[in-house]
């Protein structure tokens, strides 16, 4: 199965094929949007991640990522409890 990179969740996301890589930049990209109490992009690109992987998963994808579909489902869940400091 081939991916169309238009519906990857970044640039270069399906090229990369160490999943804790994948993790690490997820996380990063929200911390990055917490520092400027940025919700909605935060949500977004845990939403895409997670869509991306759960489509993965239903079409049985052997590229589909568990333990990555996981963390962005928690970090979305994280991001909604988010305040302003």
């Amino acid at each position: 199965m081939t991916t169309d990179p238009a519906y990857e969740p970044w640039d270069g996301y399906e090229d990369e094929d160490d999943e804790d890589a994948l993790i690490r930049r997820l996380e990063l990209k929200v911390d990055e949007s917490r520092d400027r109490y940025d919700r909605a992009y935060a949500q977004a690109v845990c939403a895409a991640v997670a869509s991306h992987e759960q489509l993965k998963q239903q079409r049985s994808d052997d590229r589909y990522r568990q333990r990555l579909h996981q963390r962005a489902s928690d970090l979305y869940d994280d991001v909604g409890g988010w305040q302003r400091s």
